[in-house]
Formats: structure tokens, C-alpha cells, sequence
């Protein structure tokens, strides 16, 4: 009896191909995390190299997160149309010429500009390698692979964090963006040894190549529908099924959690060493906050694929939203303290971090589950689009924020109390959840 792809799938055990692109996936997304977090990182040295106010950098800061929010959305349909790795091969090619060309520049206009191309790079890598990632695996592991995917920008962050550090006194800002860019390109490398999946290739009209490589993984003919070459796709295109009624409370829910919540974590990102710095700490104590930030985000993460399971996404988003609202309040209670302790305060910007990192991977998991194939790497593009603009609006307004009371930090902690209860509420309307799973289950 000929097997469909999908018992296929699920009767194999992972293979080494399927882990080299899980790898290489989650590999994109740790570059992303460097590459958004790097300039945020030497951003005081920046500054204080071209003689600007923070107000005046924040343009900058912003400029990367404004292009992945272009590369999201036109990404995620171009995957959907001409193939995930076709797309994410271009997507990384660009973010890292992008990057090394940033080592250039004199001014915050041209770091902006070079800063907007490499982020449609990656927006348009984004939601391709997640697509990739998941089509490649069977539907019981993909909701685990999603929080795994989900600690790629953090655990950027975390590397970020030590590459600065390490490489900042000898090489300078510039050499770091020359680093992190060939890096970059480097990983285009493996993805030519990698395939697509055969999902997408049939619903793109590549019936033949569907089934090669449907018989490559197999090792047998496979089932992949009525789909004959030549024969044409579903009319219906990708952003036609994305913006259905059905998918409606999923698209509010998914879209304006992500936004809020991607607005501390970018605000937190973006900000957090200037913060530090600006309460009279030194540059190393915000460097090693945003750290911990990071990887406190990468722990909880990692293991909320497991709660998940127990307790169902709707209520480990709300508890995630809870946790930020708690850790940002504070968090800011103690920047009020004259004598307050560096540790202590870097465990609670670690508790942001933890509660800010289980509500995004969260979100990842309900958006791979909830969205159909025919319009998966949209959705996701849709979903991580949202996300990038609530990260532009903190990035950028995040240094008015904290210009606007003088040193009093209060306006932009406020806004990371807000943001943190909205991020909440996109549980509470999207109707695709992934539910608790009994005690015992598979």
C-alpha cells in the first residue's frame, strides 16, 4: 500500500537531513538575534563616536526592524509562491552583504539605510526557515520545534552579548558588523545541499518534483494526492486563504500579541544598555543585563514546549503576559533605588526575559499550528511582520521616551507595562489554540 508524505513522515524516525534543517533554520534565526541585537549593543560607543544624541540614533535602532516588517510580509508570500528555500538562500545573501556595507558608514542616515535592506533580508528569511523547519518534520514534534525555533533570536542575542565583548576592544564596532556579515553568508553553504519540502512544491504545481523528492526521503513512491505535472495549483492564492473568515480571530489574535509583545522585547533589546548606562551603571553591567535577558528568554523557551502541553497555549500566554507586566514594574521600582543592587536588578530583567521569551515561542507554536499549508510561510510572515513593527515602534520611540522626563525613566516602563498586558489579550481572542493534552499522551 502506497503511504502518503505524511504517514511517511510520521512512521520515520527524524533523520540527519531533517536535523540539518532544523539546524540550519534555527542557525538563520541566530544570526537574526545577532545581527538585530548588534547594533543595539555598540550603540553607546556609536554614539559617542559621531557626537549624536540618543534621540537622533534612534532612527537607526528602528531601520532594521522597519525592513523585516516589509521582508515578513512580501517574504512570507514569496515563499509561498516560488519555494521556502529559494527565498530564504536570496534573504540571506542580502542580510549579509547588508551587514559587512554597515561597517561603512559615517552617519546615522546611511547606518538607517543599510540597516532597512538588511532587515528585509531577514523578515523575508524569518518565517521561511520556520516553514522549512516544519514541513520537513511530522505534525507531533512541530509544535516543539516552533519553541526551539523561537530561542534562535534570543540565543543571538546571548552570542551577541560575548561577541561584543570579545571582539568590540581589538576589532571596533566596525570590524564586529564585518564579522557578523560574512558569518552570514557563510550559511548559504549548507541550504544548497537542502531540498523543498514536497508539500509545497505540490501546491505549487511542481507535481514531479514533489514526488522526487517526496521518493528521495522515502525511499518509495509516495502519495501526494491527484497533483500530476503540469497540472495547475489552487487558485485561491496565499494571502486569499490567510485573510479568510476562518482564520480571522486567529490573524487579530496572533497579530496583536505578537505586536505587544515584541514591543518589550525589542524595547528591552534595543534600550537596555542605554538604561543601565543612563542610571549611572557602566556600559559592561548593560551589556551583561541584556545577556541575561537573553538567556533567561532561551531557558524558558526551550522547556515551555512541554508546559504547553500540559496547560494549552491560551493559558501560558497569559501567564507569560502576566510575568512581563510584574518583571517591567519592577524593574523600574528599582532603577528608583539609589542603592539598588546591579545582581538584583539583572535577575529581574532576567524574569522580563524568561516571561517575554515563553509568550513569543508560545505564539510561534499556536501560528504553526493554527495556520493551514497553503498559506503557512504567509501567515507566519503576517505573524513575525507584526511582531517587527511593535519591535519599530519601541526601538524608535524608545529614546524619546527616555529623553522626555530628563533621567526619570518612567514613560518608557510604562509603555512596557501596557504593551505587556495587550500581549495577553491576543489569547484571549484567537479561537485556534493548541489544547491541553491529557497526562499520558503521546
Amino acid at each position: 500500500m502506497v503511504k502518503t508524505f505524511a504517514q511517511v513522515l510520521e512512521a520515520r524516525p527524524v533523520g540527519r537531513f531533517q536535523v540539518a534543517v532544523v539546524a540550519v533554520s534555527f542557525m538563520v534565526l541566530v544570526i537574526d538575534g545577532i545581527d538585530i541585537q548588534l547594533l543595539s549593543l555598540v550603540a553607546p560607543q556609536i554614539i559617542d563616536d559621531w557626537q549624536i544624541t540618543r534621540t537622533a540614533f534612534g532612527p537607526a535602532l528602528a531601520a532594521a526592524l522597519t525592513g523585516m516588517v516589509i521582508g515578513s510580509l512580501v517574504g512570507g508570500w514569496l515563499g509561498d509562491r516560488f519555494g521556502r528555500l529559494l527565498v530564504l538562500v536570496g534573504a540571506t545573501l542580502l542580510f549579509g552583504a547588508a551587514t559587512i556595507l554597515a561597517a561603512t558608514t559615517g552617519s546615522p542616515g546611511e547606518m538607517a539605510l543599510l540597516r532597512l535592506v538588511s532587515g528585509v533580508g531577514f523578515g523575508a528569511a524569518g518565517p521561511n526557515a520556520l516553514a522549512l523547519a516544519s514541513e520537513w518534520l511530522p505534525q507531533r514534534l512541530r509544535p516543539r520545534v516552533a519553541t526551539l525555533l523561537a530561542i534562535g533570536t534570543p540565543t543571538g542575542g546571548i552570542l551577541g552579548a560575548w561577541i561584543v565583548l570579545l571582539l568590540l576592544p581589538d576589532l571596533g564596532w566596525r570590524g564586529v558588523f564585518v564579522a557578523c556579515g560574512l558569518t552570514t553568508m557563510a550559511l548559504v553553504l549548507p541550504m544548497l545541499a537542502m531540498r523543498e519540502p514536497p508539500e509545497n512544491l505540490q501546491a505549487r504545481g511542481k507535481g514531479e518534483r514533489a514526488r522526487a523528492n517526496a521518493r528521495w526521503f522515502g525511499g518509495a513512491e509516495v502519495d501526494l494526492g491527484s497533483l500530476a505535472a503540469g497540472d495547475r495549483p489552487e487558485t485561491k492564492s496565499a494571502a486569499g486563504n490567510l485573510f479568510s473568515r476562518e482564520l480571522l480571530r486567529l490573524n487579530l489574535g496572533a497579530g496583536l500579541g505578537f505586536f505587544f509583545a515584541a514591543m518589550v522585547a525589542y524595547g528591552m533589546i534595543a534600550w537596555t544598555p542605554v538604561v543601565f548606562t543612563s542610571a549611572g551603571y557602566s556600559l559592561d553591567v548593560g551589556i551583561r543585563a541584556l545577556f541575561v535577558f537573553n538567556l533567561a528568554s532561551v531557558i524558558c523557551s526551550l522547556l515551555i514546549g512541554f508546559v504547553i502541553e500540559r496547560l494549552g497555549s491560551r493559558r501560558v500566554i497569559m501567564l507569560g503576559s502576566a510575568g512581563m507586566l510584574a518583571s517591567s514594574l519592577a524593574l523600574y521600582w528599582l532603577m528608583q533605588a539609589a542603592t539598588a543592587l546591579a545582581w538584583l536588578m539583572q535577575a529581574v530583567v532576567a524574569a522580563n526575559g524568561a516571561t517575554t521569551g515563553i509568550t513569543i515561542a508560545t505564539i510561534y507554536a499556536m501560528m504553526i499550528a493554527g495556520f493551514p499549508s497553503s498559506c503557512r510561510s504567509a501567515g507566519l510572515g503576517y505573524g513575525l511582520a507584526a511582531g517587527r513593527l511593535g519591535g519599530v515602534v519601541l526601538s524608535l520611540a524608545g529614546g524619546v521616551l527616555l529623553d522626555a522626563a530628563g533621567t526619570a525613566t518612567w514613560p518608557f516602563f510604562t509603555v512596557l507595562a501596557v504593551a505587556s498586558v495587550l500581549a495577553g489579550l491576543g489569547a484571549v481572542i484567537s479561537d485556534r489554540h493548541l489544547v491541553p493534552q491529557p497526562k499520558g499522551a503521546a
